[in-house]
Protein backbone atom coordinates (compact mmCIF):
# COMPACT_ATOMS: atom_id res chain seq x y z
CA UNK A 1 0.00 0.00 0.00
CA UNK A 2 1.27 3.48 -0.86
CA UNK A 3 2.44 5.58 2.08
CA UNK A 4 2.91 9.33 2.16
CA UNK A 5 6.20 10.66 3.40
CA UNK A 6 4.36 12.89 5.88
CA UNK A 7 2.47 10.00 7.45
CA UNK A 8 5.58 7.82 7.70
CA UNK A 9 7.59 10.58 9.32
CA UNK A 10 4.83 11.49 11.78
CA UNK A 11 4.22 7.87 12.81
CA UNK A 12 7.92 7.21 13.40
CA UNK A 13 8.39 10.43 15.37
CA UNK A 14 5.30 9.76 17.51
CA UNK A 15 6.49 6.30 18.51
CA UNK A 16 10.08 7.41 19.14
CA UNK A 17 8.97 10.22 21.44
CA UNK A 18 6.54 7.94 23.31
CA UNK A 19 9.38 5.99 24.92
CA UNK A 20 10.42 6.94 28.48
CA UNK A 21 12.71 10.02 28.55
CA UNK A 22 13.08 10.06 24.75
CA UNK A 23 13.59 13.41 23.05
CA UNK A 24 14.34 14.87 19.63
CA UNK A 25 17.53 16.64 18.62
CA UNK A 26 19.06 17.82 15.33
CA UNK A 27 22.86 18.01 15.70
CA UNK A 28 23.43 17.30 11.99
CA UNK A 29 20.52 19.23 10.55
CA UNK A 30 17.97 16.40 10.54
CA UNK A 31 15.97 14.77 13.35
CA UNK A 32 17.58 12.24 15.64
CA UNK A 33 16.06 10.62 18.70
CA UNK A 34 17.89 10.21 21.96
CA UNK A 35 17.22 8.88 25.42
CA UNK A 36 18.51 9.98 28.80
CA UNK A 37 22.00 11.48 28.68
CA UNK A 38 22.49 11.91 24.92
CA UNK A 39 22.13 8.23 23.95
CA UNK A 40 21.18 8.13 20.29
CA UNK A 41 18.74 5.39 19.28
CA UNK A 42 17.44 6.52 15.86
CA UNK A 43 18.06 8.94 12.99
CA UNK A 44 15.20 10.13 10.78
CA UNK A 45 15.88 11.54 7.31
CA UNK A 46 12.57 12.74 5.89
CA UNK A 47 13.48 15.57 3.52
CA UNK A 48 14.20 13.42 0.47
CA UNK A 49 11.86 11.48 -1.76
CA UNK A 50 11.74 8.56 0.67
CA UNK A 51 11.81 8.51 4.47
CA UNK A 52 14.83 6.67 5.89
CA UNK A 53 15.40 5.55 9.46
CA UNK A 54 18.70 4.41 10.95
CA UNK A 55 18.50 2.16 14.03
CA UNK A 56 20.61 -0.27 16.06
CA UNK A 57 19.63 -3.97 16.05
CA UNK A 58 21.06 -7.05 17.68
CA UNK A 59 22.95 -9.44 15.45
CA UNK A 60 20.15 -11.90 14.76
CA UNK A 61 17.60 -9.18 14.00
CA UNK A 62 20.14 -7.34 11.84
CA UNK A 63 20.85 -10.39 9.71
CA UNK A 64 17.13 -10.82 9.07
CA UNK A 65 16.67 -7.10 8.37
CA UNK A 66 19.40 -7.05 5.74
CA UNK A 67 17.53 -9.67 3.73
CA UNK A 68 15.04 -6.95 2.79
CA UNK A 69 15.98 -5.02 -0.38
CA UNK A 70 15.01 -1.76 1.32
CA UNK A 71 17.47 -2.19 4.20
CA UNK A 72 21.22 -1.58 4.08
CA UNK A 73 24.09 -1.43 6.52
CA UNK A 74 24.24 2.11 7.89
CA UNK A 75 27.05 4.42 6.86
CA UNK A 76 29.78 5.08 9.41
CA UNK A 77 28.12 3.17 12.29
CA UNK A 78 27.15 -0.03 10.47
CA UNK A 79 29.99 -1.98 12.04
CA UNK A 80 28.41 -1.30 15.44
CA UNK A 81 25.10 -2.94 14.50
CA UNK A 82 23.20 -0.07 12.86
CA UNK A 83 21.04 -0.40 9.73
CA UNK A 84 19.22 2.12 7.53
CA UNK A 85 15.74 1.30 6.23
CA UNK A 86 13.71 3.00 3.50
CA UNK A 87 10.05 3.39 4.45
CA UNK A 88 8.00 3.34 1.25
CA UNK A 89 4.88 1.36 2.20
CA UNK A 90 2.77 0.32 5.19
CA UNK A 91 4.47 -3.07 5.55
CA UNK A 92 7.90 -1.45 5.77
CA UNK A 93 6.57 1.08 8.27
CA UNK A 94 5.17 -1.63 10.55
CA UNK A 95 8.50 -3.46 10.49
CA UNK A 96 10.51 -0.30 11.15
CA UNK A 97 8.35 0.53 14.16
CA UNK A 98 9.25 -2.82 15.70
CA UNK A 99 12.92 -2.21 15.01
CA UNK A 100 12.61 1.24 16.55
CA UNK A 101 11.46 -0.37 19.80
CA UNK A 102 14.43 -2.74 19.64
CA UNK A 103 16.86 0.12 19.05
CA UNK A 104 15.48 2.06 22.00
CA UNK A 105 15.80 -1.01 24.21
CA UNK A 106 19.42 -1.55 23.21
CA UNK A 107 20.42 2.06 23.87
CA UNK A 108 18.28 3.10 26.84
CA UNK A 109 19.59 2.97 30.42
CA UNK A 110 18.59 -0.11 32.33
CA UNK A 111 16.12 1.70 34.59
CA UNK A 112 14.18 2.79 31.49
CA UNK A 113 14.46 -0.53 29.65
CA UNK A 114 12.60 -2.15 32.52
CA UNK A 115 9.59 0.02 31.62
CA UNK A 116 9.52 -1.44 28.11
CA UNK A 117 10.67 -4.88 29.17
CA UNK A 118 11.18 -7.66 26.71
CA UNK A 119 11.68 -11.27 27.75
CA UNK A 120 15.30 -12.36 27.56
CA UNK A 121 15.99 -16.09 27.82
CA UNK A 122 19.51 -17.10 26.83
CA UNK A 123 19.70 -20.83 26.24
CA UNK A 124 22.75 -22.97 26.67
CA UNK A 125 22.90 -26.72 26.18
CA UNK A 126 22.08 -27.45 29.82
CA UNK A 127 21.09 -24.09 31.29
CA UNK A 128 18.91 -21.05 30.70
CA UNK A 129 20.12 -17.60 31.68
CA UNK A 130 17.23 -15.18 32.25
CA UNK A 131 16.95 -11.62 33.47
CA UNK A 132 16.71 -11.26 37.25
CA UNK A 133 13.51 -9.62 38.50
CA UNK A 134 11.95 -8.25 41.67
CA UNK A 135 10.65 -11.74 42.39
CA UNK A 136 14.25 -12.96 42.74
CA UNK A 137 15.34 -10.42 45.38
CA UNK A 138 14.79 -12.55 48.50
CA UNK A 139 16.43 -15.56 46.88
CA UNK A 140 19.49 -13.56 45.81
CA UNK A 141 19.86 -12.07 49.30
CA UNK A 142 19.73 -15.59 50.76
CA UNK A 143 22.27 -16.89 48.27
CA UNK A 144 24.76 -14.11 48.97
CA UNK A 145 24.44 -14.74 52.72
CA UNK A 146 25.66 -18.33 52.25
CA UNK A 147 29.32 -18.44 53.40
CA UNK A 148 30.11 -20.78 50.48
CA UNK A 149 29.03 -17.99 48.12
CA UNK A 150 30.17 -14.94 50.08
CA UNK A 151 33.79 -16.10 50.28
CA UNK A 152 34.03 -15.83 46.48
CA UNK A 153 32.41 -12.36 46.49
CA UNK A 154 34.68 -10.61 48.99
CA UNK A 155 32.32 -11.58 51.84
CA UNK A 156 29.70 -9.10 50.61
CA UNK A 157 26.12 -9.62 51.70
CA UNK A 158 23.05 -7.48 51.00
CA UNK A 159 19.69 -6.47 52.41
CA UNK A 160 16.65 -6.73 50.17
CA UNK A 161 16.68 -2.97 49.55
CA UNK A 162 20.36 -3.13 48.63
CA UNK A 163 19.66 -6.02 46.28
CA UNK A 164 16.90 -4.04 44.56
CA UNK A 165 19.38 -1.21 44.04
CA UNK A 166 21.87 -3.67 42.57
CA UNK A 167 19.31 -4.99 40.11
CA UNK A 168 18.62 -1.41 39.00
CA UNK A 169 22.25 -0.48 38.30
CA UNK A 170 22.32 1.32 34.92
CA UNK A 171 25.52 -0.29 33.63
CA UNK A 172 25.06 -3.84 34.92
CA UNK A 173 22.52 -6.44 33.82
CA UNK A 174 21.66 -9.14 36.36
CA UNK A 175 20.65 -12.69 35.50
CA UNK A 176 19.51 -15.90 37.15
CA UNK A 177 20.93 -19.19 35.91
CA UNK A 178 18.43 -22.05 35.72
CA UNK A 179 18.87 -25.79 35.17
CA UNK A 180 15.86 -28.06 34.72
CA UNK A 181 13.65 -25.00 35.40
CA UNK A 182 15.22 -24.51 38.85
CA UNK A 183 17.34 -21.45 39.79
CA UNK A 184 20.91 -22.53 40.49
CA UNK A 185 23.05 -19.41 40.17
CA UNK A 186 23.53 -15.72 39.53
CA UNK A 187 25.37 -13.88 36.74
CA UNK A 188 25.92 -10.25 35.91
CA UNK A 189 27.22 -8.46 32.84
CA UNK A 190 28.75 -5.00 33.14
CA UNK A 191 29.94 -2.82 30.29
CA UNK A 192 31.64 0.39 29.26
CA UNK A 193 29.62 2.94 27.30
CA UNK A 194 32.24 3.69 24.64
CA UNK A 195 32.01 2.03 21.24
CA UNK A 196 32.87 -0.66 20.46
CA UNK A 197 30.92 -2.15 23.36
CA UNK A 198 32.94 -4.28 25.73
CA UNK A 199 32.72 -5.45 29.30
CA UNK A 200 32.84 -8.43 31.59
CA UNK A 201 30.77 -10.97 33.46
CA UNK A 202 30.74 -12.41 36.98
CA UNK A 203 28.93 -15.54 38.07
CA UNK A 204 28.42 -18.00 40.87
CA UNK A 205 26.45 -21.21 41.30
CA UNK A 206 24.89 -22.29 44.58
CA UNK A 207 26.97 -25.04 46.22
CA UNK A 208 24.58 -27.85 45.32
CA UNK A 209 24.81 -27.03 41.61
CA UNK A 210 28.59 -27.05 41.35
CA UNK A 211 30.70 -29.71 39.70
CA UNK A 212 28.11 -30.59 37.04
CA UNK A 213 29.32 -28.44 34.15
CA UNK A 214 26.47 -25.94 34.53
CA UNK A 215 28.72 -22.93 35.14
CA UNK A 216 30.74 -23.25 31.93
CA UNK A 217 27.55 -23.87 29.94
CA UNK A 218 25.84 -20.76 31.31
CA UNK A 219 28.98 -18.63 30.91
CA UNK A 220 29.40 -19.76 27.31
CA UNK A 221 25.75 -19.02 26.50
CA UNK A 222 25.80 -15.58 28.11
CA UNK A 223 29.12 -14.59 26.52
CA UNK A 224 27.95 -15.72 23.09
CA UNK A 225 24.77 -13.69 23.53
CA UNK A 226 26.72 -10.56 24.45
CA UNK A 227 28.97 -10.87 21.41
CA UNK A 228 26.40 -12.05 18.87
CA UNK A 229 23.18 -10.34 19.92
CA UNK A 230 24.30 -7.23 21.76
CA UNK A 231 27.25 -6.42 19.55
CA UNK A 232 29.96 -6.54 22.19
CA UNK A 233 33.52 -6.67 20.88
CA UNK A 234 35.09 -8.27 23.98
CA UNK A 235 33.87 -10.23 27.02
CA UNK A 236 36.27 -10.70 29.93
CA UNK A 237 36.35 -12.25 33.40
CA UNK A 238 38.66 -11.47 36.31
CA UNK A 239 38.94 -14.44 38.71
CA UNK A 240 41.17 -14.33 41.74
CA UNK A 241 44.43 -16.18 41.20
CA UNK A 242 43.72 -18.40 44.23
CA UNK A 243 40.40 -19.60 42.82
CA UNK A 244 41.62 -22.57 40.79
CA UNK A 245 38.13 -24.06 40.39
CA UNK A 246 36.75 -20.84 38.89
CA UNK A 247 39.72 -20.47 36.53
CA UNK A 248 39.24 -24.03 35.27
CA UNK A 249 35.50 -23.42 34.79
CA UNK A 250 36.06 -20.19 32.84
CA UNK A 251 38.55 -21.99 30.61
CA UNK A 252 36.07 -24.79 29.95
CA UNK A 253 33.57 -22.11 28.96
CA UNK A 254 35.95 -20.78 26.30
CA UNK A 255 37.91 -18.07 28.11
CA UNK A 256 41.65 -17.75 27.62
CA UNK A 257 44.17 -15.81 29.66
CA UNK A 258 44.97 -12.48 28.01
CA UNK A 259 48.59 -12.51 29.16
CA UNK A 260 50.83 -14.02 31.82
CA UNK A 261 50.61 -10.99 34.10
CA UNK A 262 49.32 -11.43 37.63
CA UNK A 263 47.38 -8.26 38.39
CA UNK A 264 47.67 -6.64 41.79
CA UNK A 265 44.76 -5.88 44.14
CA UNK A 266 42.90 -2.65 43.33
CA UNK A 267 39.62 -0.92 44.19
CA UNK A 268 37.66 -3.80 42.64
CA UNK A 269 39.83 -6.71 43.79
CA UNK A 270 41.02 -7.62 47.27
CA UNK A 271 43.56 -10.18 46.05
CA UNK A 272 45.79 -10.76 42.97
CA UNK A 273 43.73 -11.63 39.92
CA UNK A 274 43.90 -12.78 36.30
CA UNK A 275 42.29 -11.36 33.15
CA UNK A 276 40.70 -13.83 30.73
CA UNK A 277 38.81 -13.12 27.49
CA UNK A 278 36.12 -15.20 25.82
CA UNK A 279 37.31 -16.66 22.51
CA UNK A 280 34.60 -18.02 20.23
Amino acid sequence: MALTRRKASKTIRTLALSFPEAYEDAPWGFPVFKVADNRLFALLQDEGEVVEVTMKLDREEREIALLHPWVRTASYVGRYGWVTAKVEDEDALDTVLEWLRESYYLKAPKKLRRRVRRVVAIRGERTVVREATEDDVAMLVRWHADPEVARFWDERTFTEDEMRDRLARPDVDSFVVEADAEPVGYAQAWWEEDEPLRGGIDMFLVPGARGRGLGPDAARALSTHLLRDRGWAHVTVDPYAWNDAAIRAWRRAGFEQVDDRLREPDEDHTSPWLLLEFRR
